[in-house]
C-alpha cells in the first residue's frame, strides 16, 4: 500500500506556505522557513499516525466480529458431524471466507502499523533534529500528549516541559494528588481498552476532567466523521456511559473569514462538525442530555499550541469531559 500522505508533502505546497509566512510576522510564528517546514512535516506526520491508528481499530474490531461469526459456524459443522450427517459445502466455503477475511485484515493491521512506525520514526528523527539545533523546549515546538506517547513508549509519564501542549496535561498530571476511587477505576479502564494515549485524565477546580487527544479531523468543508473514529466512539462511550458526566463538544473550521458572513459561516460549519460526533456518541448510548455543543469557528480556540496548526489540522472537533459525581 502506498502512503497517501508522502504526496502532500510536495514542493508546491511548501511554497505555498511560505507564502503566508512573510518575513515580519507575529512574534509567535517562527519565519525562519526551516522552521516553518519542521512543522508542516510534523502535522502531517501526526495527521498520518492518526489515520493509520484509526484504520488499525477498525480492523481488529473486524477480526472479533469475524471471530465469533467463525466459532458460531464450527459449533455449527461439529453439531452436524456429530449426527453423522454431511456438512453441506455451503457451511465448508463460508468458514474459508472468513478465514480469508481473517488472513487480510492480519495482513492489513501490519501494514498499517508499518506505516504508523514509518512515520513515528521520521517524527522522533525529526524531533530530535528540531531540539538539537534550537534547544531542548523551544518555544514553536511542540508535541501533543497522545502522539509524544506513541513516539516514546518508554518514557510514557515523563515528557520534556514543552509551554506549548495541548490542555496542559503535563503541568496537570504534575499538580494532582488524587486517591480517588473514580480516578483509579478510570485509569485502569482506559488502560484495559488501550485508551491511554488517546485520552488524559487531569483534576481542575471544577473536578475529574478528560480530554480526547485524538485529533477528530474534517475534510475541507465537511461536517461528516470519518468511519475511522466509529471504533474510538465506541471505546469512549463504554468508558463514560457508567459515570454522570457533562460532555463539552467543541467544532473548528479552517476557514479565515474576512467578513461577518464569512464568521457565520465557519461557526455554522464547526456545529455541524460538533453536531456529528455527539450524534456518533449517542447512537452507542450516550445521553443526548449530557452533551453541550460549541461551534468555534476558525478562531476560537484559546489554546496558542493550536495557533500554529496547519489547515487539515484546524478542520478538527475537540471533546472535553466534566465527571459530576466523583463516588459513581
Amino acid at each position: 500500500m502506498s502512503d497517501p500522505f508522502k504526496k502532500m508533502f510536495s514542493y508546491p505546497v511548501i511554497c505555498i506556505l511560505l507564502s503566508f509566512f512573510p518575513m515580519g510576522a507575529h512574534a509567535d510564528i517562527p519565519v525562519d522557513s526551516s522552521k516553518i517546514l519542521a512543522l508542516q512535516e510534523k502535522e502531517l506526520r501526526v495527521t498520518a499516525v492518526s489515520h493509520y491508528n484509526g484504520l488499525v481499530h477498525e480492523y481488529q474490531e473486524d477480526l472479533l466480529n469475524l471471530k465469533s461469526d467463525r466459532e458460531w459456524l464450527v459449533v455449527r459443522m461439529l453439531r452436524i458431524e456429530d449426527q453423522k450427517r454431511q456438512v453441506p459445502r455451503e457451511m465448508i466455503a463460508a468458514k474459508d471466507r472468513i478465514d480469508s477475511k481473517q488472513g487480510q485484515r492480519v495482513l492489513e493491521i501490519d501494514r498499517m502499523n508499518g506505516l504508523t512506525e514509518k512515520h513515528l520514526a521520521e517524527l522522533r528523527a525529526l524531533d530530535a533534529k528540531v531540539r538539537g539545533a534550537n534547544g531542548e523546549n523551544p518555544d514553536w515546538w511542540h508535541l501533543d500528549a497522545w502522539i509524544y506517547g506513541l513516539m516514546y513508549p518508554e518514557k510514557k509519564g515523563v515528557q520534556p516541559d514543552m509551554k506549548s501542549v495541548a490542555g496542559l496535561n503535563q503541568k496537570n498530571s504534575e499538580s494532582l494528588n488524587i486517591s480517588s476511587s473514580l480516578r483509579n477505576d478510570l485509569e485502569e479502564k482506559i488502560k484495559s481498552v488501550e485508551l491511554d494515549n488517546w485520552v488524559a485524565l487531569a483534576q481542575k477546580d471544577s473536578g475529574l476532567t478528560l480530554d480526547v487527544q485524538l485529533p477528530i479531523l474534517f475534510g475541507q468543508g465537511k461536517s461528516d466523521v470519518a468511519n475511522d473514529y466509529k471504533p474510538f466512539f465506541k471505546k469512549l462511550a463504554w468508558l463514560l456511559k457508567p459515570y454522570s458526566v457533562r460532555i463539552e463538544v467543541a467544532g473548528y473550521s479552517d476557514s479565515d473569514a474576512q467578513d461577518i458572513n464569512d464568521v457565520s459561516s465557519n461557526m455554522v460549519l464547526g456545529v455541524s462538525r460538533a453536531k456529528n460526533v455527539v450524534q456518533e456518541l449517542i447512537e452507542t448510548g450516550m445521553l443526548p442530555a449530557s452533551f453541550k455543543i460549541i461551534g468555534e469557528g476558525e478562531s476560537g480556540s484559546t489554546d496558542p499550541a493550536r495557533k500554529e496548526l496547519n489547515a487539515a489540522m484546524k478542520r478538527r472537533v475537540e471533546v472535553r469531559v466534566y465527571f459530576e459525581n466523583e463516588n459513581a
